[in-house]
């Protein structure tokens, strides 16, 4: 019974070290595009893309986007 309770606590006290000392970091997003407004989520592109995948998208759809 000694033996359950030391090991209980111990598991405790880990979890409370490790969320103690972690930080919580948000993802970094990539800036929004000036003409749509999409921002990409993080890492699903290199963030040197050269073109909005969501304006090449609408431009392949024959959307005019200076409106």
């Amino acid at each position: 019974m000694v033996t359950v309770l030391i090991l209980i606590c111990l598991g405790v006290l880990t979890q409370v070290v490790v969320l103690a000392t972690s930080r919580n970091t948000d993802p970094r997003f990539t800036p929004p595009c000036n003409t749509c407004g999409y921002q990409m989520p993080p890492m699903e592109y290199p963030i040197t893309l050269p073109k909005c995948p969501n304006c090449e998208r609408l431009l392949s759809l024959g959307v005019n986007l200076n409106d």
